[in-house]
């Protein structure tokens, strides 16, 4: 226990990658301790100042261009710094004390069970860290985004997405009224259109190349809307928390859920129709919020870019960060079509969604492939810690054969931290 509360995971420097992606990656980590500062998260704020302070302490001050960056940048991570680690001090014993509750309340549970006293239906229901209570999709549709072959490819780029709906796993309304007491969780509510809970959002066109599409567009800044509501009970921070481990604390199992629009998948293919037909590539940058340890993905970016039929290169990154900061989002990955190849992760794609992971765990790759008709969609990360081992070691550029681990496993998976969410709102914000 105690080595827990004193490290995580170190961030192995790469000078390949900018010291200001760096000092980038830092600031996100302040942004998620207020966030988790104003949800009286103590868990959660204690691992993030822990990660801020071995960022800033053991891998910035170690790149090779630390000497000559920025005064102002160096001296303002030095103050925070010096703050963090008064908070850490004093957050140092309310995590122990919560994480040995924790053991004791698991403790007492793995006996219930075995002696046939714990409640059968609750105790083979799904939960992740988050205290989440998932949704399923009907039919053809997981609860997580691991499988795709239920969106049908037509018309080139068109993908339809048919009986979308939700249901939820079904015990005795005793055992599921007495589980959702004690856990906070996203529901999906009908809302009367003269009470709303958020801004109703308007339709904007928006020119596409020669077509034009209407996307939801929302125009209050933070926190980005969803139409799932999220449920605060009255010790929700609290119970919530007891989901944790020292796992959590170590950085090893601290993977988040993120919410993705279907919506989204539907309205960045008839942005790229354009380019699709031309057989080149389109990119966009996924924004999203966090809130109660889930990140809701709420803003596509689609940047100034540079497209072939194989690849697709941002330009002005400055804009993408600029509208992340005005909004309060943080960077959960990207999306980009493959016109004319299969649904997989080329080189070129691995070495891009590495500096994603490496700034954020939780990001995302989505690949949509129009064409494949066996797989046209595809959400990945790199594996942990197989995949960014090897690309952080990899130095080839370009189109090239990445060796095969030697353990055997891949470079990237399916993303098994996704849902994809037939109602969350989104906005669009193309500068190109």
């Amino acid at each position: 226990m105690a080595n827990f509360l004193c490290s995580v995971a170190k961030v192995e420097v790469d000078n390949r990658l900018p010291i200001s992606y760096y000092f980038r990656m830092a600031s996100h980590m302040i942004k998620q301790a207020k966030v988790y500062r104003d949800e009286h998260n103590v868990v959660d704020l204690y691992v993030i100042l822990l990660k801020y302070s071995s960022l800033v302490t053991e891998t910035i001050s170690q790149h090779q261009n630390y000497r000559h960056c920025s005064n102002t940048e160096k001296m303002h991570h030095k103050k925070v710094l010096k703050e963090f680690e008064k908070e850490l001090a004093v957050l140092r014993p309310l995590v122990k004390q919560k994480l040995d509750g924790t053991n004791r309340h698991n403790t007492i549970e793995i006996s219930k069970d075995k002696s046939g006293s714990g409640n059968s239906c609750l105790s083979h229901r799904r939960k992740d860290h988050s205290g989440f209570t998932g949704h399923s999709f009907k039919g053809e549709y997981p609860t997580r985004a691991g499988s795709f072959s239920h969106l049908n490819h037509r018309d080139g780029s068109d993908i339809l997405i048919n009986k979308l709906s939700t249901s939820r796993s079904h015990c005795s309304e005793e055992s599921t009224s007495a589980e959702d007491a004690e856990l906070a969780s996203v529901v999906l509510v009908d809302t009367p259109s003269n009470n709303l809970l958020y801004e109703a959002p308007c339709l904007t066109s928006i020119a596409a190349g020669d077509h034009d599409i209407n996307v939801h567009i929302v125009r209050q800044p933070r926190p980005s809307p969803v139409l799932s509501c999220i449920q605060r009970l009255p010790d929700a921070e609290t119970k919530g928390n007891l989901q944790l481990t020292a796992d959590d604390v170590s950085g090893s199992q601290g993977i988040k859920t993120v919410h993705i629009s279907v919506r989204l998948v539907q309205d960045f293919l008839e942005l790229a129709r354009g380019n699709t037909e031309n057989n080149l590539e389109t990119c966009g940058v996924l924004g999203a919020f966090l809130a109660n340890r889930m990140y809701y993905v709420t803003c596509l970016i689609i940047p100034k870019q540079k497209s072939t039929s194989d690849s697709c290169q941002t330009e002005n990154e400055e804009e993408i960060y600029s509208i992340q900061d005005q909004q309060s989002l943080f960077p959960l990955g990207w999306i980009h079509t493959h016109p004319s190849q299969s649904c997989f992760m080329s080189s070129i794609d691995l070495h891009t969604h590495y500096s994603y992971q490496t700034m954020l765990p939780e990001s995302i790759a989505v690949v949509l492939a129009p064409t494949d008709s066996s797989r046209n969609y595809g959400i990945f990360r790199l594996t942990e810690p197989t995949g960014t081992t090897v690309l952080r070691k990899c130095q080839e550029t370009g189109f090239h054969v990445h060796e095969d681990p030697s353990d055997g496993s891949p470079l990237y998976e399916d993303c098994s931290h996704v849902y994809m969410n037939p109602n969350l709102r989104f906005e669009i914000v193309d500068i190109r």
